[in-house]
């Protein structure tokens, strides 16, 4: 670079992982983001922020090939002299009770979880659920083709093993090895933390990358989010939007729809498959679920989209990972959805996605048991928001 040129600031790449909640973001959430990337550009500073919506914001494999695969196409977008910076942000949900004047950044002892809340992540239950639709599947006794040529059909819990190591490569239970429960959501995004900084650390093409990572849950009973890492590393984009976020929620009257939406029981309208580079993907189902449905609809509502996202929906032959199966089947089974938006950027792509979910096994089962209706959304997308 010559001397008298300035410093380029880096452009600044961010990666959601979030709960697939429907309650999770409202207009004002989307509003913001856009005001403070615009404001971002103002100074100099490019920031883009992609979304991956999984149940439970736990960081498996899958989740892992999302991220990695973000990383890769921004590399391959900017010019080779042009710095990036990369920022994960875990993000988990629940009614929190806070010590201390500080409402953003806290450490994990100055919070209590209020137990049995409405608001807390639903994968707390996850085992339960991992139960119920192993129950469903032998109940079935359904008959899958394996990647050998041959067939099985699962009639016992050894029926079910088999079927994970062969289409999943997870050799264990459903409900044991596969999925797990939430322990506490105090420590859980803090845990997914150190897993997202071990893979970049322990990936040769990773590691000299400039990363950081936050962990967060989201209060809907109180509108907020707070930092549960203490506030550190500084979040950039993110943490100045997540500020201006909590204080013109709290400026809202209570029954704003922002407000009083977010606060109730989850309740969603429609289910979502989108790609993880659609902005505003769940502004989008909600209009087009409205227009399916002659709904009137004037600007995005919270709680009425739950969302499975990623970097990999439109790759048919890798498999769904554990917690986007059981939230599926959670989000037909307990939440009652029927109908679920398959939103990529071109008919191929959307074709493609549907192609994953019925060649799936056990997602392919609950979308044929539940009789859920897949519809094609094909939208423009450069980036999410």
């Amino acid at each position: 670079m010559p001397a008298n040129e300035p410093r380029r600031e880096p452009t600044q790449i961010h990666v959601l992982v979030g709960c697939s909640d429907a309650r999770d973001v409202g207009q004002v959430h989307l509003e913001v983001v856009e005001k403070v990337r615009a404001e971002y550009l103002a100074r100099g500073v490019r920031s883009e922020l992609y979304v991956l919506r999984t149940p439970g914001t736990f960081v498996t494999k899958d989740v892992l090939l999302d991220i990695k695969r973000v990383v890769e196409t921004t590399r391959r977008e900017v010019g080779p002299d042009e710095p990036l910076e990369y920022f994960v942000h875990l993000l988990s949900h629940g009614e929190l009770s806070i010590e201390g004047a500080e409402r953003f950044r806290c450490g994990v002892h100055d919070l209590t979880v209020e137990q049995g809340s409405m608001f807390n992540c639903g994968m707390l239950q996850a085992t339960r659920v991992a139960v119920d639709l192993e129950r469903l599947i032998i109940g079935i006794k359904p008959t899958f083709a394996l990647p050998d040529g041959t067939s099985l059909t699962v009639e016992d819990e050894r029926g079910v093993r088999r079927l994970l190591l062969a289409h999943y490569g997870y050799d264990g239970h459903l409900a044991g090895d596969w999925v797990k429960s939430v322990d506490d959501l105090r420590t859980h995004t803090r845990l997914q933390k150190s897993v997202v900084e071990r893979a970049f650390r322990d990936d040769p093409d990773l590691r000299r990358l400039s990363l950081r990572v936050t962990a967060g849950i989201q209060d809907y009973r109180r509108n907020a989010y707070v930092r549960v890492d203490g506030g550190e590393p500084d979040g950039k984009f993110w943490d100045e939007g997540q500020r201006l976020i909590n204080q013109t929620l709290s400026d809202l009257p209570p029954h704003s729809i922002d407000r009083a939406r977010q606060s109730e029981g989850q309740m969603p309208l429609v289910g979502l498959f989108a790609m993880s580079d659609i902005r505003g993907s769940r502004a989008r189902a909600l209009a087009t679920y409205a227009a399916l449905h002659q709904r009137p609809v004037t600007s995005y509502e919270p709680n009425t989209v739950f969302a499975i996202s990623g970097s990999a929906l439109d790759l048919p032959d890798t498999p769904f990972g554990p917690y986007a199966v059981c939230g599926l089947y959670y989000s037909a089974q307990s939440l009652g959805l029927r109908q679920y938006l398959v939103m990529g950027s071109s008919d191929a792509q959307v074709a493609r996605m549907i192609r994953k979910v019925e060649s799936d096994p056990l997602v392919s089962l609950v979308v044929n048991h539940f009789r859920i209706a897949l519809v094609p959304s094909v939208v423009e997308a450069p980036r999410t928001a």
